[in-house]
Formats: structure tokens, sequence, C-alpha cells
């Protein structure tokens, strides 16, 4: 990832990870990117065409963070900017078309598509992350260029306004707890409810209150009652072992609560908090099974050259603590209904080969994936 350096600190000041960590973060990013890949492929239908000519999709990123999909999506497509240029580069200087090598974010997204504006990405978060990343795009000559073929980023407004709109890409602040101040972020930055839509959340809803997630959950389904959704999420599960009291114990003392991990602890749980919200389908998956049966064989080897490791078990152990769920509303036979069910297929099939998950006893003793 060219822009992550750009977002947080250097990875000199961080030290390197161990391999369990990095492979876990490599395989939580890879899923959710396919899911973006495969949801950027799908014919959006001639309703949404017609609901708002030009845009036929938007991507909806709750508790977005510093995250860069929106600037690595752009770069996949091909579009032109210099992620590896130092804040020497030369104003004339040729910029250098770019491709993300080992992803398959963007196979599908043209570049005409982003600068046409026919899919809109909107990032959510508490106003200080957002300001955080407006300023960053602001001083930031690499984060500001790739700004800047998205959309006219030299004439949005990267002082503090709410939302920020740069081409299709816009930052709303919001606390996902209030439903009112989130709705009216998101109409302000063009949401449009008669689209197909991807919402994507990662480590977002284990951090609420059970009430609240369902409570936007509910709203989320609600919203899309007349159209088409599908929600993407990345999860902690299983609370109860051994390992999983460590995760707790471990998060708690740093303040935080899992409560989203004790409420929904396991798949089928993490299901069920879908449907009882009134979403129309829904499909968990630990990360155990989506690295072995959801990620690409090629890609994998290649993580697994850069990232050795010996602790097996220990790996297999950690992945079945996480899963990445997919919900979906909207009728049958619609594109997010056909791509729902080829997603829950693609995660559920066991993969020839695919290794036995090891007992859940094994001692808890490595740092958590975060």
């Amino acid at each position: 990832d060219p822009f992550a350096q750009h977002f947080g600190a250097k990875q000199d000041s961080l030290g390197r990870r161990i391999p369990l960590i990095n492979r876990g973060t490599w395989a939580r990013v890879s899923a959710i990117d396919k899911i973006v890949d495969q949801f950027l492929s799908v014919d959006p239908g001639v309703g949404a065409a017609e609901a708002a000519p030009g845009v036929t999709r938007q991507i909806i990123s709750l508790g977005a963070g510093l995250d860069t999909r929106a600037f690595r999506l752009a770069q996949a497509c091909g579009q032109q900017a210099r992620p590896d240029a130092g804040a020497g580069m030369a104003a004339d200087e040729p910029a250098n078309p770019l491709r993300a090598e080992h992803s398959d974010l963007g196979a599908h997204f043209h570049p005409e598509n982003w600068t046409a504006g026919s899919v809109k990405y909107i990032e959510v978060d508490f106003p200080e992350l957002i300001f955080r990343k407006q300023k960053l795009i602001r001083n930031n000559r690499v984060l500001h260029a790739m700004a800047q073929v998205m959309g006219d980023a030299d004439a949005a407004d990267l002082s503090g306004v709410h939302p920020v709109k740069i081409g299709p890409y816009s930052m709303v602040h919001a606390d996902l707890r209030e439903i009112d101040s989130l709705g009216k972020g998101l109409a302000d930055a063009g949401f449009d409810p008669s689209l197909p839509t991807l919402i994507v959340t990662e480590c977002v809803l284990v951090y609420m209150e059970a009430s609240q997630s369902s409570d936007l959950l509910r709203w989320i389904a609600g919203t899309f009652a007349e159209g088409q959704a599908l929600l993407a999420c990345f999860e902690m599960i299983r609370p109860d072992d051994r390992f999983g009291r460590v995760m707790v114990s471990n998060i708690r003392s740093r303040g935080c609560e899992l409560y989203g991990m004790l409420a929904f602890p396991t798949l089928d749980a993490q299901e069920q908090r879908f449907i009882s919200q009134q979403w129309s389908y829904a499909k968990a998956a630990d990360m155990l099974r989506i690295y072995t049966n959801f990620l690409g064989s090629s890609e994998k080897d290649r993580i697994e050259r850069l990232e050795m490791m010996d602790e097996l078990e220990e790996w297999q152990l950690i992945m079945q603590h996480y899963c990445i769920g997919v919900a979906a509303v909207g009728p049958d036979q619609s594109s997010i209904h056909n791509l729902f069910t080829a997603l829950s297929e693609d995660m559920s099939t066991l993969a020839p080969g695919a290794l036995p998950a090891p007992p859940l006893t094994v001692a808890a003793k490595l740092p958590l994936v975060d």
C-alpha cells in the first residue's frame, strides 16, 4: 500500500510486526478488497441509471478512519499519480501510471467511471479523524496529487468544512450512534438510497453496544427498503474459550469493551443480528475459512513466502476468532442478491486439501490482530 505511509507513522518508527500479524492484516484487507471488487463488477441494472443519471452505485465506509481504500481504488484504475515521489518532486515532472500490482481491487473498475462520477465513495467517522484526514490530504503532496485525479482537490475546502467533496469522494463526520446526524451527513454528501450500495465496516460494530449497532443496522435496512444494499463487516467472535477471554481482557485493559463480540459471539449469532434487523440474507465465515477458500492461492503463496512462520496452530486459532459477515437487503434475483449468493458460496465451500481446524483450547500467547 503506497499510501499507508502518508496517512500514518513510518514503518521504521513502529518496528516490524511479527508475520502472524502481517498475514492477518493482509487477509482482512484483501478479503474486503475482493468484496469491493466484485461489487463494482456487478451490473447495477437499468433502474439505477434512471434514478441517478451518470451514477450507478455507491460505497459507504463506516468508521473509515485513515483507510486508504478510496486512494488505492483510484490508483488501481490506472489513474496517474506518484505515490513513490518525495516532497521535492518538481511540479513539471510527468506523473507515472501505477497499478495495485498484487491486488484484485479495481480490476473491473475503469478510470473513466471514477472521473465521470459513476461511483460515489463516502467515508464516515468521528470529526477529529475526518479533520485529521483532511489536513493530511491538504498538506501531503502525494495524497493531494491523488485526490486531484479523483476530482478538483484544489477547489475542495479541506480546512474542516463538512462534508468534504472531491469529485465522487466524500468525507462525512458523524457518530454512528446518532442516526439522525448520520442520515443528515450522508444526505449532504449526496447519498442516494435508490442506488445499489456497498457498506463496509471493519472492527466498528464490535465497539458499539448491542442496542446501538442493532439500531444502526435496522436503520440501514429500512433506508434501502425500496432499494438494494450489501454490507460487509469484519468482526471478532468466540469470546468464551481461553483465547477469546484473553482477547477480551487485553482490549479491556486498553479501556475498550468488545460489546459486539460478547453480544454476538458465534457465526450464527453474527448472521442472526442482521436477520433480526430486517436484512433479507446474511452469511458469516471465520477468517481461517476466508483465508483458505476465498483468497487467491497465487497471492497467498507470495505473502507466505514474505511472511514465513512456524506457528501454524496459533495462526489457525487466531483466525478462528475473527470473521467476515455479508448481509443483503433487496428483492430476489436483484444484482445485489445474486452477488450475495456468489459471495456466500465462495465463503462457505471448503477448499480441497484445506487444513483441519485446531482445537480451540490451544494456549493464547500471541498479540492480537487489531
